[in-house]
């Protein structure tokens, strides 16, 4: 099992960026659920692993790139306390929104076990079939599709 926190507390503002990143009290109790998550499982041998943050949030054009900032050094931050707790399980990171081409600008992270995740959705019709009532019935077959596959996931075979 992986432990993932979806929502960080106090979600995201007007400007989608995740208030975690911008606020005070939400990234202290950010924090604190990490400690209080890494406590309870750290024995637990159910658990794989914890997912830091699903998809960072960090706002687009020019609030990306500070909070894009910001979102790594609270990572760093984070990962460092969990280690302090727990030695065994995983710590899994990602870049802002999951995306493989942001995957370039995050730091490594210099503790043991992380793992670095990135989301694939491409190709779109293909992935979120009756999704928001999207048509169904997709095929993943086409040398196009690869092709642009292949491509997405250039970054993170560099990283």
């Amino acid at each position: 099992m992986v432990i993932d926190l979806h929502t960080p507390p106090g979600g995201t503002d007007q400007q989608g960026v995740a208030r975690v990143l911008t606020t005070r009290w939400a990234r202290a109790a950010f924090l604190t659920i990490w400690d209080e998550l890494a406590r309870r499982y750290a024995s637990n041998p159910t658990v794989w692993g914890y997912d830091l943050l699903n998809e960072p949030l960090t706002g687009r054009g020019e609030l990306m790139r500070p909070n894009r900032d910001r979102w790594h050094a609270l990572g760093l931050e984070t990962a460092r306390r969990v280690r302090r707790i727990d030695t065994r399980h995983v710590i899994i990171v990602e870049p802002a929104y999951g995306l493989p081409e942001l995957l370039r600008y995050m730091p490594k992270l210099p503790v043991s076990r992380v793992v670095y995740s990135v989301h694939m959705y491409h190709p779109g019709n293909f992935t979120h079939q009756g999704v928001f009532g999207r048509p169904t019935g997709a095929r993943y077959v086409s040398a196009t599709v690869k092709a642009k596959l292949l491509r997405s996931l250039k970054p993170v075979v560099s990283y």
